[in-house]
């Protein structure tokens, strides 16, 4: 069997999920959806599946059809329409058609309250290798680069419709009936201080990727910071999503702090209460009671230049 590689984005909603009333190991399945021409359905345990933790729901995603494929998945959690926890896995259909949290959330957490989930499936992002990706970079080499992005001394060309159409921001400076001068004189002039990692900000707006960027490596933190800045300034919502799916994605005891350091750097990304929130509720269930005291207290007694 050969894997089958796409590219897709899908996000589906579910309401209503019941809490009460069902068995250990008795499921509510959902009806099929389609998702990157794979037909899915989720099959939620209100009271656990065999193998869950005693008081914890299960949840887990179903294809129809085996399909050979590798996707990343990201789930909200809402009670009463807020958003209260956030779940992140990748993982490769092969054998079996069936992957998910057994674990999932503590059923106390979910009572008295009107619960629902967000669900997106996702083929691209952390650990994925994607022809389409690939397929996609040698388009967009092929576009002339007609735009000078410039900080400071340094300077790189950038496709205007790669630009336009990966932040609002740029949209508007290169919009000529807006009249900016970026229209007209085909360059953007980003502020000071952007100059070492201007070049990896530009090639994720045209690969969809941002290389040598790990949370697991200390020396990589600044250039973190730097991203998120310019993601944040000229909200690119998907480089945004990309950095938080980083943060978010398998964390451990010795790097969860410069993650939540790097969460509380985000502005206008969606979920970034939502992944610090998740990342403090993974710190206390992960962590010794001292050491995650020693965590709290080290976030609050961070200046806030320095979180």
């Amino acid at each position: 069997m050969t894997m089958k590689v796409l590219s897709f984005s899908t996000v589906i909603d579910f309401e209503d999920l019941p809490t009460s009333g069902y068995a250990r190991e008795q499921c509510q399945p959902s009806r099929y959806f389609t998702a990157g021409g794979v037909e899915w359905k989720i099959e939620w345990y209100p009271a656990g599946e065999e193998q869950a933790s005693e008081g914890y729901c299960s949840l887990y995603l179903h294809q129809k059809r085996l399909v050979n494929l590798t996707i990343q998945v990201r789930c909200i959690l809402f009670k009463n329409s807020k958003a209260i926890d956030m779940f992140h896995g990748s993982h490769t259909y092969s054998d079996t058609d069936g992957w998910g949290w057994m674990d999932f959330a503590k059923i106390d957490d979910l009572s008295d309250g009107k619960i629902s989930l967000q669900l997106e499936i996702m083929s691209w992002g952390h650990h994925i290798a994607r022809s389409g990706l690939r397929r996609f970079k040698e388009i967009v080499q092929t576009l002339e680069k007609d735009v000078e992005v410039i900080s400071g001394k340094v300077s790189a060309w950038a496709n205007s419709t790669v630009l336009r159409h990966s932040s609002p921001v740029f949209g508007a400076m290169l919009n000529l009936e807006h009249g900016f001068v970026e229209s007209q004189e085909k360059s953007i002039n980003l502020e000071k201080g952007c100059e070492k990692f201007l070049k990896e900000f530009l090639n994720f707006l045209h690969e969809g990727t941002v290389e040598n960027l790990e949370i697991r490596e200390e020396a990589h933190y600044p250039k973190f910071l730097a991203v998120i800045a310019l993601a944040d300034k000229y909200q690119v919502a998907s480089l945004l999503e990309f950095i938080l799916f980083k943060l978010s994605y398998e964390p451990n005891a010795r790097d969860i702090f410069n993650r939540l350091r790097l969460t509380s750097k985000f502005k206008h990304a969606t979920n970034f209460k939502v992944t610090g929130e998740s990342l403090m509720r993974w710190a206390n269930q992960n962590m010794s009671q001292p050491d995650f005291l020693e965590l709290t207290n080290k976030i609050i007694f961070t200046t806030g230049n320095d979180l």
